[in-house]
């Protein structure tokens, strides 16, 4: 069972990821999207994290410290793109271990799942943010990074509920498709091939969210009609008697 009140903080937190790529672009800083990740992850952690007690688990000990090492190396070697990139590629290697160690535990929840997802968004708009501020990327590669957050709030603007997000097996091709080109493109004197590379995956995720997208625009107009076709049925009966005597 998803945490209480976890809907709110999505979408806080999907609206403070894009603003602090927003800003980072164009501050030209990393300062924006650090604290905005570090702020939002750390208050999902304490807020909902204690879903089952304090014992939050190894699993999502191991997520949180993918997020860190991100965050650490992104404070402390943001000048070595050789560094940031091996601890990204290293973080995204990392990404199956969590859910295998929550399963081997009997640590799985529905806190560990969306924790995991949120991390994997924040990680990927980091390493966008770092290829426009850092590596000089053009500001189309936030989108990238922006793709998931846009979903999150179309489908609250759209108040949709019964619409989730896809989980699939090519999804996860997808994302090592696009965590490679992320990670190979932190590295500035390989910009030249890597380049290609992020824009493919960028091409490659567009396609992927677009049935979600479709998704939604299909269930809004289908609670339209619910709606209406309410209303409708719900209208008071015409008068009758009255029509007779115009008559």
């Amino acid at each position: 069972m998803v945490p209480n009140g976890i809907q709110s903080w999505m979408l806080a937190n999907a609206a403070a990821a894009l603003a602090g790529a927003a800003a980072s672009s164009a501050l030209g800083s990393l300062g924006p999207s650090l604290v905005t990740a570090s702020v939002a992850m750390a208050l999902c952690w304490l807020r909902y994290g204690p879903e089952r007690g304090w014992r939050v688990g190894l699993a999502n000990l191991v997520t949180a410290m993918r997020l860190f090492a991100v965050l650490f190396v992104l404070v402390v070697a943001a000048d070595s793109g050789i560094w940031v990139g091996a601890v990204a590629a290293l973080v995204y290697a990392f990404d199956g271990v969590d859910g295998w160690i929550a399963r081997r535990r009997g640590e799985t929840s529905a806190f560990g799942a969306l924790f995991d997802m949120e991390t994997d968004s924040h990680v990927v708009m980091l390493c966008c943010v770092y290829l426009v501020v850092a590596v000089g990327y053009g500001p189309w590669v936030l989108a990238i990074g922006a793709l998931r957050y846009v979903y999150v709030l179309a489908r609250w603007a759209l108040a949709v509920r019964d619409v989730r997000e896809r989980r699939t097996s090519f999804g996860r091709i997808l994302y090592s498709l696009v965590s490679l080109g992320l990670a190979v493109g932190c590295v500035a004197a390989w910009r030249p091939w890597a380049e290609p590379l992020v824009a493919a995956a960028f091409l490659a995720l567009v396609w992927s969210f677009t049935p979600d997208f479709i998704a939604l625009g299909r269930a809004r107009s289908l609670d339209d009609r619910v709606e209406r076709g309410r209303l409708e049925s719900d209208a008071p009966a015409p008068n009758l008697e009255a029509s007779e005597h115009v008559r």
